[in-house]
């Protein structure tokens, strides 16, 4: 007996293959190589920078600024580690309606990837501004007639401001609707089975971060 009473076997029903678009081996891959490669540069330029800040050269680049755009490039370059890692093949899902599916596991990869794109980028800019801030006062200096040196410390504070800004529009966004990973149905058939589904870091109030972080480093 079936489950509608009768003695009759219901037709066969083939299998859904559903297309989930996981990551491929190839681009896990790239990304991977693409993330050591930057990795291994910006520690041998720092190694150079660090082992070499007394020459001329690079005393005159200012090393310090210079290490501080190497670190913002190695912050930024974290993303790239985090965007290869972001798929749910390996991990459990929690079903949240009929086409949505959290993934909780991945939250913490969602939730870093603004800190490592935004920290990364304003460490970066950052560094460049106080280099072309310092050499301003520098020549400034020089046009006055004051001999009195300019430190990189005395620009460091325009550095931190900024940093300072990004923190707080992260934190913001961190304690108002952090990103979460989950899996979304796109496609389904008529017997409302799953086709096709993506992965996804979603957040409520994507757009308006997203918007607030764009108009601050264009303001840069």
């Amino acid at each position: 007996v079936y489950a509608d009473g009768s003695t009759t076997a219901p037709p066969f029903v083939e299998p859904v293959s559903e297309d989930s678009n996981h990551l491929g081996i190839s681009i896990r891959a790239v990304g991977i190589v693409t993330y050591c490669l930057n990795m291994l540069i910006a520690l041998g330029l720092l190694a150079v920078v660090v082992v070499y800040r007394g020459a001329r050269v690079l005393s005159k680049a200012q090393p310090f600024f210079l290490g501080v755009i190497l670190a913002g490039i190695m912050v930024t370059t974290q993303s790239i580690f985090l965007f290869s890692i972001l798929d749910d093949k390996d991990y459990d899902r929690e079903q949240q309606s009929d086409t949505v599916y959290r993934v909780p596991d991945l939250d913490w990869a969602c939730q870093s990837l603004p800190y490592m794109l935004n920290l990364g980028f304003t460490l970066s800019l950052g560094g460049l501004l106080a280099k072309v801030h310092r050499i301003d006062r520098l020549v400034n200096r020089k046009l006055t007639g004051l001999s009195k040196p300019v430190h990189a410390r005395d620009v460091l504070p325009m550095l931190l401001s900024l940093i300072a800004i990004e923190l707080v529009v992260l934190f913001s966004w961190q304690f108002t609707d952090p990103l979460r990973y989950e899996r979304k149905v796109i496609e389904m058939n008529s017997r409302g089975q799953a086709e096709e589904s993506v992965g996804r870091c979603v957040s409520a109030y994507f757009e308006e971060f997203f918007f607030t972080f764009l108009t601050i480093h264009l303001v840069l």
